[in-house]
């Protein structure tokens, strides 16, 4: 696992959507440039001719279906005044149900009459201090499930803390409920 900054985010944002999807139990579709749209995890291939922006967005468009729609590497064609027509086509219709468009990248540059459709979201690596708390809400889960004990001291805490920084929460909960993880825990 890397401890790269924008690899970092890219994961994160990707995990937001992922478990966002499910707690919505709406589709998350995905777009890629060299690909086009990408309707589930098996389908490596793509929706034909959707690797074009603009064929993408008519796709988003005409499908008006509750999803979430990550655009990936998305933000180099926001200047182009077909895809901020569609844009705008697409704004009206999600407004009106539980589906989104995201577009995350390190900067995002939008044009005056695109921007008040978005939402701006920084997301920040999270805190020692909240990957504490995580991992203690995550242990405890662990705890009422299984017939288990378990106790860290404050070394142990640290030392688990400096192993997780940089991954998610979601790479961190999988860590900590996988019953063979390499981590010992003194009790």
């Amino acid at each position: 696992v890397t401890k790269n900054p924008l690899v970092w985010r890219v994961a994160r944002v990707i995990a937001l959507l992922q478990a966002t999807s499910e707690d919505l139990g709406i589709p998350l579709v995905t777009w890629l440039p060299h690909r086009g749209i990408i309707t589930s995890d098996e389908d490596r291939v793509g929706v034909h001719g959707t690797d074009d922006p603009a064929r993408a967005l008519a796709f988003i468009d005409d499908a008006n279906r509750e999803s979430i729609y990550h655009l990936r590497g998305f933000e180099k064609y926001l200047d182009d005044p077909i895809v901020i027509a569609r844009m705008k086509d697409i704004y009206r219709k999600l407004s009106r149900h539980r589906g989104a468009i995201v577009i995350a990248a390190p900067e995002i540059t939008f044009t005056s009459d695109v921007e008040p459709l978005f939402t701006h979201i920084e997301l920040q690596q999270p805190t020692a201090e909240e990957y504490r708390e995580f991992m203690s809400a995550v242990l405890r889960e662990v705890r009422q499930r299984h017939a288990v004990s378990m106790e860290l001291s404050r070394e142990d805490m640290s030392a688990l803390l400096d192993q997780v920084k940089g991954l998610t929460f979601f790479e961190v909960r999988r860590i900590l409920q996988t019953p063979d993880s390499n981590f010992a825990i003194m009790g």
